[in-house]
C-alpha cells in the first residue's frame, strides 16, 4: 500500500512541478526575459531544462527520503563486496559443517562400537562374577579336601618309608640276580659265537666240498676226453681231435669288407696250424685244408659287421689223422663280455699245512686250478688252460707248507677277465678270520709254455 501512496505522490507533484515550470517559462518568454546575456528564446530554453531538472531531481530526493532501499545504490561496491566475504564464509562454514557432520558420524560409530564393547564387557564381567562365585564354593571344598588329603598323606608317605625299605632288599636281590645273569649270558654268548664258527667252518667246508666235487666232475670228462683221443692216437695216428682249436682272435670291424678281411686273416693262421699237424715238413703254406661253408662265412661276416668286439674261434669239425688232404672246421662267434672284475674270486679251498703234506698241499692247489677253469668255461671264457708261470707256483706252494695254522686258498682275478681269455688267477691265503696271511705274485703278461701242465 505504501507503494502506491509513493507512486501516486511521485506523480502529482511532478505534474506540479511541470505545471509551474512551464508558467515560469511562459513567463519568461512573454517578458522577453535574458539570464546570462541569452537570447530570450534560449533563455526560455534553460528555465525550462532547469525546471525539468528540479523534476527529477525532486523526485530522487522523494524516493531516496522515503525508500531506505534506494539509498544503498551508493553503497553497491561496498554491498558487492560484503556480499562476496560472505560466500567465501558461508563455504567454509558449509565445508566446516561438512567436516564436523562426518565427524560426528565417525563418533557416532564409535559410540556405537563402544557401546558393543562395554556390553561384551558387562557381559564378561557377569561370567566372571559367576566363575568367581563358583570358585569360591568349589576352594571351599578343596580345602576341606586337602585337610583329608594331607592326612592320608601322612600316613601314605609312612606307607612309602616302609616301601622304600622294601624296595632296596628287592633291588640288591635283583642286582645279585643281574650278575648271575649277565655270568649265564657271557657264557651263552661264547657258546653261541663258538657255533655260530662252527656252523660258518661248516657252510665253508661243504661249499669247498661242492666246488670240489663240480672239479672232479670236469676232470673226469677231461680224462674220458684225453682216454678217446689216446685210443684214436694209437688206431689211426689222429692229429686234430674233433673241437680241437686252431685259431682264436677278437674283431671288432663297422663295415663287411673290413670284417671279411679280418676273418680271411684268421681263417689263414687256422688253416697254418691244420697244415702244419696233417703235413708236418712241407712248404706249401698257401695252399688251403681247411675246410668252411661260404654260407656260414657270409653269416659270420653280417655277425661282425655290428661294430661291436667278438670273439672268433676256428674249430675242427672231426677227429684227423695224419695225411688227410683236407680238414672240416666250423666257425664259432661269440660277444668278447666282461667274465670277471678285477679281485673277483673265482675258487676257493681249504687246507691244513699242520696235517697235510707238500703233495697233498700240491694236490689241493691243482683241484683249485680244475674248479677254476671249469667254472670259467662255464662262464663263457673260450680259451683253454690258466697261465701260471712254474716260478709261482712253486713259490706259493713252498710258503703254504710253512704255515702253522688252517688256511683258505683263494683263487683271484687281478685283472678283468674278458670272453678271449686266457683266466689268470693270483693265489690268496686267509686265515680262520679272513685276514689275509699271504698271497702269490700276479701273473707275468708273457705265458711259460712249460707252466705245470693248467
Amino acid at each position: 500500500m505504501a507503494g502506491y501512496i509513493l507512486v501516486l505522490s511521485v506523480l502529482i507533484l511532478g505534474g506540479v512541478i511541470a505545471t509551474v515550470g512551464d508558467r515560469l517559462g511562459t513567463k519568461v518568454g512573454k517578458a522577453r526575459l535574458s539570464l546570462f546575456n541569452l537570447r530570450p528564446r534560449d533563455t526560455a530554453v534553460v528555465i525550462t531544462i532547469l525546471t525539468g531538472g528540479v523534476v527529477s531531481a525532486t523526485t530522487l530526493g522523494i524516493l531516496f527520503a522515503v525508500n531506505k532501499e534506494l539509498r544503498g545504490i551508493f553503497q553497491l561496491e561496498e554491498l558487492e563486496s560484503q556480499r562476496e566475504t560472505a560466500q567465501a564464509e558461508l563455504e567454509q562454514v558449509r565445508q566446516e559443517k561438512t567436516a564436523i557432520e562426518a565427524a560426528l558420524t565417525q563418533a557416532q560409530d564409535q559410540q556405537r562400537e563402544a557401546q558393543a564393547q562395554l556390553t561384551t564387557i558387562n557381559q564378561s564381567l557377569d561370567q566372571a562374577k559367576e566363575r568367581q562365585a563358583t570358585t569360591e564354593a568349589q576352594l571351599k571344598t578343596v580345602a576341606g579336601q586337602a585337610t583329608g588329603l594331607r592326612q592320608e598323606a601322612a600316613m601314605l608317605q609312612a606307607e612309602a618309608d616302609e616301601l622304600m625299605q622294601q624296595r632296596d632288599r628287592v633291588q640288591a636281590q635283583i642286582e645279585q640276580r643281574d650278575r648271575e645273569i649277565q655270568k649265564q649270558e657271557a657264557l651263552l654268548a661264547a657258546g653261541q659265537a663258538q657255533i655260530a664258527k662252527g656252523q660258518a667252518q661248516i657252510a665253508a667246508g661243504q661249499t669247498q666240498i661242492d666246488q670240489l666235487e663240480t672239479a672232479q666232475q670236469f676232470l673226469a670228462q677231461e680224462v674220458q676226453q684225453l682216454e678217446q683221443n689216446y685210443r684214436l692216437l694209437q688206431t689211426g695216428s689222429v692229429v686234430l681231435a674233433r673241437g680241437q682249436v686252431l685259431s682264436t682272435a677278437v674283431i671288432q670291424s663297422p663295415s663287411r669288407q673290413q670284417s671279411r678281411d679280418l676273418l680271411d686273416q684268421v681263417l689263414q693262421q687256422a688253416n697254418q696250424v691244420a697244415q702244419q699237424q696233417i703235413r708236418p715238413g712241407t712248404d706249401s703254406a698257401d695252399e688251403p685244408v681247411i675246410q668252411v661253408p661260404l654260407a656260414e662265412v657270409d653269416r659270420l661276416i653280417d655277425e661282425l659287421s655290428n661294430g661291436q668286439p667278438s670273439v672268433v674261434r676256428v674249430l675242427a669239425a672231426r677227429n684227423s689223422v695224419l695225411g688227410d688232404s683236407r680238414v672240416q672246421v666250423v666257425l664259432e662267434v661269440s660277444p668278447n663280455r666282461l667274465i670277471f672284475q678285477a679281485g673277483e674270486v673265482v675258487a676257493n679251498a681249504s687246507t691244513d699245512p699242520t696235517q697235510m703234506d707238500i703233495n697233498q698241499l700240491r694236490q689241493r692247489l691243482d683241484l683249485l686250478l680244475a674248479a677254476s677253469q671249469f667254472r670259467a668255461e662255464r662262464a663263457g671264457i673260450v680259451s683253454e688252460g690258466v697261465p701260471l708261470r712254474v716260478q709261482t707256483y712253486v713259490q706259493f706252494l713252498e710258503q703254504l707248507a710253512t704255515q702253522e695254522q688252517p688256511l683258505t686258498i683263494q683263487a683271484v682275478t687281478p685283472m678283468p677277465i674278458y670272453t678271449v681269455g686266457p683266466l689268470r688267477l693270483q693265489f690268496i691265503a686267509l686265515d680262520r678270520d679272513n685276514h689275509e696271511v699271504f698271497r702269490s705274485l700276479e701273473p707275468a703278461s708273457s705265458l711259460d709254455p712249460n707252466g705245470a701242465g693248467f
